[in-house]
C-alpha cells in the first residue's frame, strides 16, 4: 500500500465551482481528450467525478486527477470491487454487471455459457463524463432564464442522483432520449443546446456498449 500526495503546478477550479457552463463543457471536452490518449496506451481512471475534473481560467484548459484507482487493462483486478463517486458511476458500474449483451431489434437467444466476470471498461469513464453534464444541468439554473417547473426537476434528481450503489433509473434515462426531451420542460430553457448534446452522445455510447458487448 502507497499513500501519494500530488500538487497540480495549476491553480485550477473543480467544474463544481464553475459557474460558466461553457467554461464547464470547454473542461469536459478537454479531459475526454486526455481520457482518449489514456485508453489509447491500455489505461482505465475509474474514478471520473466533478471533484476531479478541473477548469484552469489562466490557460482555459481542462484538468483531469485523482488517479488513485486508475490501472492497466491487462492488470488482474478484483472484479467484484466497485470504484468511483456513485452519482457519476456509469450503469453498468453501478448494477456491476454488463446490461447491453442483448440485441433491441430481435429475440436475445439463450447463452448457457457462465456470464464474463464484470470489470471496468473505457466506455465506462465516458459515460461518467456524461454523467457529469446531467448532474450540471439538472442541479444548477440559467438566472436569466429559469426553469418554470421544479418539482418534476427535484423528482427526477432524486431518482438518478440518489448516491446508491443501483442502476435504478440510471439505465434507461441513458438509452431513451425521450427522457432528455422531457428535461427541456423542467430544466432552463437555454439549457437545450446542451441536451441535444447529450442526446446524441447517449445514442453513441449506447451504440458503442452494444458493439463492444456483442461477444457476451
Amino acid at each position: 500500500r502507497y499513500h501519494y500526495r500530488i500538487v497540480f503546478e495549476q491553480c485550477a477550479t473543480t467544474i463544481y465551482n464553475e459557474r460558466s457552463l461553457g467554461n464547464t463543457l470547454h473542461a469536459l471536452i478537454e479531459v475526454v481528450r486526455a481520457l482518449r490518449i489514456l485508453h489509447r496506451v491500455g489505461w482505465i481512471h475509474r474514478d471520473i467525478s466533478g471533484g476531479n475534473i478541473y477548469w484552469f481560467a489562466d490557460e482555459e484548459i481542462g484538468l483531469l486527477g485523482d488517479f488513485e484507482y486508475a490501472t492497466h487493462l491487462k492488470e488482474p483486478r478484483r472484479h467484484n470491487v466497485r470504484t468511483g463517486t456513485p452519482f457519476f458511476m456509469a450503469a453498468e458500474t453501478l448494477a456491476n454487471s454488463y446490461l447491453f449483451t442483448g440485441d433491441t431489434e430481435s429475440p436475445v437467444v439463450p447463452n448457457e455459457t457462465s456470464p464474463p466476470s464484470f470489470s471496468h471498461n473505457p466506455l465506462h469513464d465516458l459515460e461518467s463524463i456524461w454523467w457529469i453534464l446531467v448532474y450540471i444541468l439538472f442541479f444548477n439554473d440559467d438566472k436569466a432564464s429559469p426553469p418554470k417547473i421544479s418539482k418534476t426537476r427535484q423528482e427526477k434528481m432524486d431518482e438518478l442522483f440518489h448516491g446508491k450503489l443501483e442502476a435504478t433509473g440510471r439505465l434507461v434515462f441513458l438509452m431513451e432520449p425521450a427522457h432528455l426531451d422531457k428535461a427541456k420542460g423542467y430544466l432552463s430553457p437555454s439549457f437545450a443546446p446542451a441536451i441535444e448534446v447529450l442526446k446524441e452522445l447517449a445514442l453513441l455510447l449506447t451504440a458503442a456498449y452494444y458493439t463492444s458487448e456483442q461477444q457476451y
